[in-house]
This record gives structure tokens, C-alpha cells and sequence, in this order.
């Protein structure tokens, strides 16, 4: 506090970095998770001194110094190469955070021999080096993908995607990371079946894997079996005692079955639905704001339903979103902002700006009286002491965004 009777402080402006929570929350626990797999073979090429046998051998040949000879053995390196693949599809970018968070994590576990990170493109094509499956038997491909793009349904996108999915299950081990929470998995084109896998061997394919499900259920004809996980501990502790043992030891998991394309989300025979909780794309468009908000109700958690009337007070700009949904909640987890923005209230402005949606008609003012008077006053004074600026200066920083806020000083200095 300035002294009595000095002068009135005055207010400068002060730029500030506004940090948002990290959507892996516990890295290190999920490289623990992965320790199974730390392991080192002989490598293919290369040789190191084996230290002990040559110690051995002088010692045998005694003082025949000409025929001490140094022993040589194959030298070590880690098991593993990893490929991490992720979606770049529309519906995306709100886990691009998870992918650079899951890249860094496994990058700095220091398990995998080499860390390569390649993207999915919506049309089902993937780079090169990543289409290539080695038949080694020493490389794992991991997906990051919600499984909600065009390249998982039907068309040329889809069929090229599934050959290339089928192509990397039959030759190495694949897993899907689910960024979404279980519960909805059945709502995406790669739903799953809890179940038991089992292993024949170390690091074999996914199309080998045993797998038992829990309810009594044939699996699609023709089908490969591949783990889904979410991106947890104890998903990746089974998935990695999965590649590293292959006792054939039954372990607790869950499978999305591929087919020899997507699956069809409509026969051409079948009514349309009439189950507004799960209507296809094109039946959202002829939905009210009423109902489209009921339907979201119905299926979303409690913290996703809040959410979103809080998003609904400002712009749905996915940087400013993440600043709302860390002010709001104690524990603000992706999935719940993920929840929102694959409801079908919100559209995408352009394909220039994936990260900018805007509410369909008439949602704005349904998600608003849903929400006390005095919640909408505070997510309001956030924004505004966000500054007006923070549209055009999100995302400076990864993870980050730039705000101004009033520092109160005795001097502009």
C-alpha cells in the first residue's frame, strides 16, 4: 500500500504468461508403466570388449603375450523402435497437446531405441518411412487418434486407411491411445470389447494375440484384434507386459476389431434413426437447439454438461476454451472439453482455423440458462481481465497463453 496521503497509484499493464494444465498429469508414472519393455539385446552389428573373457583368456595363456588376443562379444542397444503415429483429422486438434506431451514422455523414458513421430493425414495416407512395417519383430507402433476422422468411415479414405492398419497389426505389435474416456468409446468408428489378451510370443503382431472377451460375443469374421488404451498407467502397464511376455499370461484389456474396411454405420435397408442420443452427422443439422442440448445431457458427464455453459458465455476458441475449463473445474481433464466439442453444437469456422468453432444456432442462449447468474458473472470478469487480445496472442507459447493483467505500482516505471 502506497503512504498516507501520497499520491493515487497508478495502474500498469503487464504481460503474463497464463499457463494452462498439462494433459498428461503424471508423465513419470506412465514411463514406469512402461519398464517391461526396457530391456537390451545383442545388437546386429557392432562389437564391444568383453572385459571379463579376455581377462580370462591371458590368464590361461599365462606369459604367451602374442597370443593375448582381446575377446570381443556383440555389443548391447535397446530392444525396441517405437513409431508413434497421430490423427490429423478435423476432430484433432484439441489432443494436439497429448500428442507433443505423450512424444516428450516417451522420448525421455529412455525404453525405446528410437522415437519417430509421424501424422495420419484425413484422406488415410500416412508418410512413407511410417507405411513401411519392418518384419523385424523389433518395432511397435503406437496411434493417437479419437477414431472419429472421415479416414474411419467409408470411402476411399477409409478403405486405404484399414489397409494400412491391417498391414501394421499382421507385422508388429499396434495399440490404439483413446484419448476419450472409455464410456464413449462405443460411440466412435473403432468401438472395443473388454476382454483378456494373450501373447505367443515376445513383441508379437496384434493380429496374433489370444483374445477372450468377457461377454460371450464371435468376433467379426475376418477381424484383427487391436489393443485400445487410454492414456493411463495402468492401461499401458498391461499392454507393455503384453509385448514383453509371451508366456501367453492373460492380461485385463480392451479390442477394436479391423475388418477389411470400416464398418458401416448405416446399411442402406436400415430406417434412420430415430434415437436422438446417437444420431448420424447429417441428422445433427435437423436437430433444435433444444434437442441437440438434450441429447448432449443425456450422454455427457456432469463436468462436460458445466463446461459447456460456461464456454458458452465467451468465444469457443480452443486456446480460450482450455483457460475457462482451468478456472472452472478443481481438476480440468481433456476429456471433458473433448466431450464438448464432439457434440454436435459446435462447428468448425474454416479449415484455415481448426482451433475456432462457433455454437449452432440458437445453442448459445439453451447452455446460458442452464447456468446460474452468478457463474455467468465469473467466467465474464475472466475473459475480461483475460484482455482482448488473447484471441490474436494464443497459442504463442505450446500449452500457453498471453494475457494482460492490472498491476497496481506507485509509478509507471
Amino acid at each position: 500500500p502506497g503512504a498516507r496521503g501520497g499520491a493515487r497509484p497508478a495502474t500498469v499493464h503487464a504481460s503474463l504468461r497464463v499457463p494452462v494444465p498439462p494433459m498428461v498429469a503424471h508423465p513419470l508414472a506412465l514411463q514406469r508403466a512402461l519398464r517391461p519393455l526396457k530391456r537390451r539385446v545383442p545388437s546386429p552389428v557392432g562389437r564391444v570388449l568383453d572385459e571379463e573373457a579376455t581377462a580370462h583368456r591371458i590368464a590361461r595363456l599365462g606369459a604367451r603375450p602374442w597370443d593375448w588376443l582381446p575377446v570381443l562379444r556383440p555389443a548391447e542397444e535397446r530392444w525396441l523402435r517405437l513409431s508413434l503415429v497421430y490423427d490429423a483429422g478435423p476432430t484433432m486438434p484439441v489432443w494436439r497437446p497429448l500428442v507433443r506431451e505423450l512424444h516428450t514422455a516417451l522420448v525421455q523414458s529412455g525404453i525405446f531405441r528410437t522415437v519417430e513421430l509421424h501424422h495420419a493425414s484425413p484422406d488415410g495416407t500416412v508418410p512413407p518411412q511410417a507405411a513401411a512395417a519392418p518384419a523385424t519383430g523389433r518395432t511397435v507402433t503406437l496411434l493417437v487418434s479419437d477414431c472419429m476422422g472421415p479416414q474411419w468411415r467409408q470411402g476411399a479414405a477409409g478403405d486405404r486407411w484399414y489397409r494400412t492398419l491391417r498391414r501394421w497389426a499382421e507385422r508388429m505389435p499396434l495399440a490404439v491411445i483413446q484419448p476419450l474416456p472409455e464410456r464413449l468409446w462405443r460411440t466412435t468408428a473403432l468401438p472395443t470389447t473388454p476382454g483378456t489378451l494373450a501373447a505367443p510370443h515376445p513383441a508379437a503382431p496384434s493380429g496374433a494375440l489370444t483374445f477372450t472377451p468377457y461377454a460371450a460375443q464371435p468376433p467379426p469374421p475376418g477381424a484383427l484384434p487391436v489393443p485400445v488404451l487410454e492414456a493411463a498407467p495402468n492401461w499401458w502397464a498391461h499392454w507393455a507386459s503384453l509385448v514383453a511376455d509371451g508366456s501367453g499370461v492373460q492380461l485385463p484389456g480392451a479390442v477394436g476389431w479391423l475388418g477389411s474396411g470400416p464398418t458401416p454405420t448405416r446399411s442402406p435397408d436400415e430406417p434412420p434413426t430415430e434415437d436422438i442420443t446417437r444420431p448420424s452427422p447429417e441428422d445433427v443439422t435437423r436437430l433444435s437447439p433444444e434437442d441437440l442440448v438434450l441429447r448432449f445431457r443425456s450422454t455427457a458427464s456432469a463436468e462436460a454438461f458445466r463446461l459447456a455453459g460456461h464456454l458458452a458465455v465467451g468465444e469457443p476458441r480452443l486456446p480460450v476454451m482450455r483457460l475457462v475449463q482451468a478456472a472452472v473445474e478443481a481438476r480440468p481433464r481433456p476429456q471433458h472439453l473433448a466431450e464438448v466439442i464432439l457434440s454436435g453444437m459446435l462447428t468448425v469456422r474454416s479449415t484455415a482455423d481448426p482451433e475456432s468453432y462457433a455454437f449452432r444456432d440458437g445453442v448459445r442462449e439453451v447452455l446460458l440458462r442452464t447456468l446460474p447468474r452468478t457463474a455467468r458473472g465469473r467466467t465474464r470478469e475472466l475473459l475480461a481481465r483475460a484482455g482482448e487480445l488473447i484471441d490474436d496472442r494464443a497459442g504463442v507459447a505450446p500449452g500457453e497463453l498471453r494475457a494482460v493483467a492490472g498491476v497496481r505500482g506507485r509509478g509507471a516505471g
